[in-house]
């Protein structure tokens, strides 16, 4: 079981973070540049569609919560002008309240990968270049496949369960059809901090008074990926791992594509009020 940490202990590490990121930033080659603050290495391919790679210093957090504070703690110490974003996950879809600044930006979708797949040219670009067919419904069919897995995290998180589900098997369980609320719930499992059993009658409720759900705020582009490329080995007998899957997925990603996003568009007026160019503009 993994090691409790406690609140003193999560904030001297993301201390130990913002110290190493604003060190990293302070090289001279790096100081001229706006620096940009995103969750992991993942978010990064995805955002160097976004900027001009020659004006911009993007470094990771470790995660959406760290990025906050290491926002936060950059605001307190320096003069600098930067930009943060970070995923939405489920805040839209619960109503939690956002941290706001000027220059702290959320993805349209529950993270930047879903964000992608928001713009169906996506899709139908990456099963051109595997398959030779855009194949109509990709999105839909992985969107349903993994539907109460989905629920069952947002209502773990809403809720404070503490279940952790690392070994979830999404490329395997249920093919072809959605994977139940059952048959996730096996891989579902109870921390110190949990309840001893799931409470599966509070969930019913739950799910029932949340019928139709932002389905772009509530898969988790992860999952997506997981799935997705599972259906690429398993029917089309193309095998990458997630790692190489999501590189051929974020070389696919335009910059037209990321022109239609609503975080373009906003970090674009961000970037008009503070007299700065960072933007791609191609």
């Amino acid at each position: 079981m993994k090691k409790y940490t406690t609140l003193k202990e999560v904030a001297h590490g993301h201390q130990l973070i913002s110290r190493t990121i604003m060190m990293t930033h302070k090289t001279p080659d790096r100081l001229k540049k706006l620096l940009v603050l995103v969750e992991g290495t993942d978010d990064i391919p995805v955002y160097e569609v976004f900027f001009n790679k020659n004006f911009v210093d993007i470094q990771d957090c470790y995660g959406c919560v760290v990025v906050e504070d290491v926002h936060k703690i950059i605001k307190s110490e320096t003069n600098w002008k930067y930009l943060s974003i970070r995923d939405s996950d489920f805040l839209v879809l619960s109503n939690k309240k956002k941290y706001s600044d000027d220059n702290f930006f959320y993805t349209d979708c529950h993270d930047s990968e879903m964000m992608m797949f928001n713009n169906p040219r996506l899709i139908k670009s990456v099963m051109n270049k595997l398959i030779g067919n855009s194949i109509d419904g990709i999105k839909e069919r992985i969107c349903n496949e993994l539907y109460w897995v989905s629920m069952l995290k947002w209502f773990n998180m809403l809720r404070n369960l503490n279940y952790k589900f690392n070994d979830l098997d999404l490329a395997h369980l249920s093919w072809n059809a959605q994977i139940s609320t059952t048959e996730a719930l096996r891989f579902f499992i109870p921390t110190k901090n949990s309840p001893k059993s799931f409470p599966l009658k509070t969930f019913n409720i739950f799910q029932s008074k949340n019928k139709n759900p932002n389905i772009n705020h509530l898969i988790n582009g992860h999952d997506f990926i997981t799935r997705w490329a599972a259906i690429i080995k398993r029917e089309y007998n193309q095998q990458y791992s997630n790692r190489e899957f999501r590189k051929i997925i974020c070389n696919s990603y335009t910059i037209k594509m990321a022109k239609s996003t609503a975080l373009y568009q906003n970090i674009m007026n961000w970037e008009l009020s503070n007299k700065l160019s960072v933007l791609n503009y191609q």
